[in-house]
């Protein structure tokens, strides 16, 4: 029985939990998902059962950061189909405003994409009639002018193009009205620009394999990027048609520097006057010019008047020459135009729309060589430009900069301290471009490209440079700049009796570490934009093997889990993606994981209660962590036999044994104890299951919680029953040795049996019976050392996980130098 409303609501949701809970499209869990939201649609539109739908939209809008999949979908699909049902119905708009933010916190999820394409965009379009261009209008193009330009060219992509053509007569009165308006307004102007971006996005459509086609594209490109009333916004797209017009990179760089030096110095005509001299000349004969027309022009007219037609003939000849007379002499008179190259133009307008050009033709993927055009463009307009006063300038000119820093490794060297000062000191938008442009270098040159020119002969380039990962204090929430020695007996640059190479080794390391420590404690910058960056960034370089450090992946996982970054969607999408993609690359990866596991643990275990860490769950770190070091999930496997081998969750059961056997504290041991359950021991490991047996012992004494003792027991099971399996295989194993000692006897008895058989029958049997007799011996050793080796083919095969344990790590070397360190 339901005593009032308040039990109604409350049963309500409690009962759809069960339903949201199923991952399955199930046919009944889809009828019971249409049923709750019409009755949440129905109750929004009744004034009693208000409180039903505000309390149910309450609860769908608090639960969409569930951990659970199939509970975030559910909640979507409720919500959609709800608000779906209501129609024409209004909502309010602080709802409104909740689902909206809801909708884009749901965007970072894995498998977004395709739900929006296939499901949403589809419903959108059905509501429209199918109507392309009036769903255009339902959105806003203003601001989200690429959401729509993607929806629209996957809608357009499943019709046909007769359909398209049918329908393009409406875009062409739309087009026509538009560009027929008041550009004075700012809506109409930003439609104008729209839409001619569209139609310089068809060009590369066109068939443009002939020249005379090829140069009509190439004259409409540099004649619009000249005009001064070019919008800044149009300038990629030009430059895209020039790329495709141009595809040899030298001859794209001519025509760009031609374009540029008609925006600096466009060609001015001015009128030259007549000399005064010449001009009075002139003005004489003509004036004598209309004085003789004047006269034949009466000679003419009696000629007609006395009907003498002949006469009126010449008369007629003479003044068409006269006339022909004064048109050259009146044109004689008037100033000629002549085009004279103007000053160079140096305002921000100018200089900001030549450093977007050139950026634009630095991006270009083949543009990978420094010339002689492109350093003239970098010394006399990008670097002048750096300390402008205009930010849009600055951040063109840092972004072109590093541009050419990707080209050539010395301007890089060369510019690094204006690439470190900016990061610290400029403007957000300008530190982006810095940071972008740091990231890009390292990602192309590697960190070995700061260090000095004279230094850099004593080192080994195709060898990696491998700072080791020193026993420095743990991550920290924030906090200083953790400075780690360089690790002594580094090999891999001093040769035997050469110790030249030590002040390289260390300026490299002191070089490498400053500018990744730099780029580090970024993460805990206040921009959310900054934060992305950097983490996006460093997770580049550590899947391209640029940087290996197991203490910056404990950050990352940190930052991932840390509650200030919950409204940063694209960070933790972007880091969401990364660590799966990292660890199961290689073995290597999986061991840097394994190495993050504790210290990433032991910050949020000791994280004061004021911390934000505080509030992280551990239990799905831990179950993260797990996940990411199974040895199962590993790509880059030579073998299966690796898999045999010390795998990362044998280390981390010896880890985090060891750990909760040293702790100071019981706080966290519930969450280690339940991790050791998760992990998947490997089974050939007598060794690893002798430890495991001991230490499982000392957690059973050491430990008091019940629940922690529940996971240990279950631990120890699991490890005793290993150990079982070893004792059984061991005592198969001394079978096996009693026989092998057996028919190493039996081997001797044979090998004497033959001797005195082979000495007795030469001089009493034929040579025949010998020949069989030590035959007969021969087929009893082969069938025993056949046994021997097949006993012995397991540490054959161990040996041959070795070799390939260093073959994989040889692969995972980058094809250049890879630093390793620690933060």
């Amino acid at each position: 029985m339901i005593d009032g409303k308040g039990d109604l609501n409350e049963d309500f949701i409690h009962f759809m939990k069960y339903v949201m809970v199923e991952n399955k499209p199930e046919p009944t869990v889809e009828r019971l998902v249409r049923f709750i939201a019409k009755t949440i649609a129905k109750a929004g539109n009744d004034k009693q059962m208000f409180g039903l739908f505000k309390d149910t939209m309450d609860f769908l809008l608090k639960s969409h950061e569930a951990n659970h999949k199939a509970i975030r979908y559910r909640v979507c699909q409720i919500i959609a189909l709800t608000v779906d049902y209501i129609g024409n119905g209004e909502l309010d708009n602080d709802l409104c405003d909740d689902i909206i933010k809801c909708m884009h916190a749901r965007l970072s999820d894995k498998i977004p994409s395709k739900v929006c394409a296939d499901k949403l965009l589809q419903a959108w379009l059905t509501h429209y009639q199918a109507n392309v261009l009036d769903l255009l209008g339902g959105l806003d193009t203003m601001s989200s002018g690429e959401i729509c330009e993607r929806s629209v060219n996957h809608i357009i992509s499943k019709v046909s193009v007769e359909e398209i053509l049918d329908g393009f007569d409406l875009l062409d009165e739309k087009l026509a009205a538009t560009l027929s308006s008041d550009e004075s307004k700012y809506e109409e102007k930003a439609t104008t620009e729209y839409i001619i971006q569209q139609l310089i996005q068809c060009i590369q459509y066109l068939d443009i394999s002939d020249p005379v086609s090829r140069s009509s594209v190439l004259a409409l490109c540099k004649n619009l990027l000249s005009n001064d009333n070019l919008s800044l916004s149009l300038a990629p797209h030009l430059m895209h048609c020039l790329e495709q017009v141009l595809r040899v990179p030298q001859e794209r760089v001519a025509e760009v520097a031609t374009i540029i030096s008609d925006i600096q110095m466009p060609n001015v005509t001015e009128e030259v006057p007549v000399d005064p001299d010449t001009l009075h000349q002139l003005k004489y004969k003509l004036a004598k010019v209309r004085m003789n027309l004047n006269e034949l022009s009466e000679l003419m007219a009696e000629a007609v008047a006395q009907q003498d037609f002949a006469s009126a003939a010449q008369v007629k000849e003479k003044i068409e020459i006269l006339e022909e007379s004064k048109k050259a002499l009146t044109e004689e008179m008037t100033p000629k135009p002549v085009t004279v190259p103007a000053e160079t133009r140096t305002d921000a307008a100018t200089t900001l729309k030549c450093l977007t050009i050139f950026v634009e033709l630095m991006t270009s993927g083949d543009m990978c060589t420094m010339t002689d055009t492109i350093r003239s463009y970098m010394e006399e307009l990008v670097i002048p430009s750096i300390p402008h006063s205009c930010p849009a300038i600055r951040k063109q000119a840092i972004k072109a900069l590093g541009l050419c820093a990707l080209c050539d490794q010395e301007v890089a060297r060369k510019f690094l301290p204006i690439f470190l000062q900016i990061c610290q000191l400029d403007d957000e938008a300008i530190k982006v471009s810095a940071i972008e442009s740091l990231f890009d270098i390292i990602m192309v040159h590697g960190l070995e490209c700061f260090q000095e020119k004279d230094t850099k002969s004593g080192s080994a380039p195709d060898e990696p440079e491998k700072l080791d990962n020193s026993d420095s204090d743990e991550v920290e929430e924030g906090g200083d700049r953790e400075d780690v020695d360089p690790p002594p007996g580094n090999d891999v640059f001093t040769k035997e009796g050469d110790t030249s190479t030590d002040s390289t080794e260390s300026q490299v390391y002191r070089s490498a570490n400053d500018l990744i420590q730099m780029l580090v404690n970024f993460l805990e910058d206040d921009s959310s934009t900054i934060r992305t960056l950097c983490a996006e960034g460093l997770s580049k370089l550590l899947l391209t093997a640029r940087i290996v450090s197991s203490k910056l992946l404990s950050r990352l996982v940190i930052l991932w889990y840390n509650p200030v970054t919950e409204e940063d969607v694209r960070l933790r999408h972007c880091l969401g993606v990364f660590f799966p993609v990292y660890a199961f690359s290689s073995r290597d990866n999986q061991v840097q994981v394994e190495e993050a596991f504790i210290p990433t643990l032991q910050v949020i275990f000791d994280a004061p209660a004021t911390s934000p860490l505080s509030d992280i769950d551990e239990s799905n770190v831990v179950e993260l962590l797990v996940q990411l070091t199974d040895p199962t999930q590993v790509k880059k496997v030579a073998d299966q036999s690796a898999l045999s081998g010390m795998t990362s969750h044998d280390s981390l059961a010896v880890k985090i044994c060891n750990e909760i056997i040293e702790r100071d504290n019981m706080y966290g041991v519930v969450v280690l104890a339940k991790a050791l359950t998760m992990l998947q021991l490997s089974q050939d490991n007598e060794l690893l299951a002798r430890d495991l047996s001991n230490l499982s012992i000392q957690l059973s004494q050491v430990v008091k919680d019940k629940v922690s003792l529940k996971s240990i027991d279950k631990f120890k099971v699991k490890v005793d029953e290993l150990k079982s399996k070893h004792v059984s295989i061991d005592s198969t194993a001394d079978d096996n040795v009693g026989v092998e000692v057996a028919a190493k006897e039996t081997t001797g008895e044979i090998d004497a049996a033959a001797e005195e058989i082979d000495s007795t029958v030469l001089d009493t049997t034929s040579l025949a019976t010998s020949k069989l007799k030590r035959s007969a011996a021969n087929t009893a050793r082969s069938r025993i050392n056949g046994s021997l080796d097949t006993m012995s083919s397991k540490y054959a095969l161990q040996m041959e996980y070795n070799f390939g344990t260093g073959e994989i790590l040889q692969q995972c070397n980058f094809d250049k130098t890879r630093i390793v360190i620690d933060y």
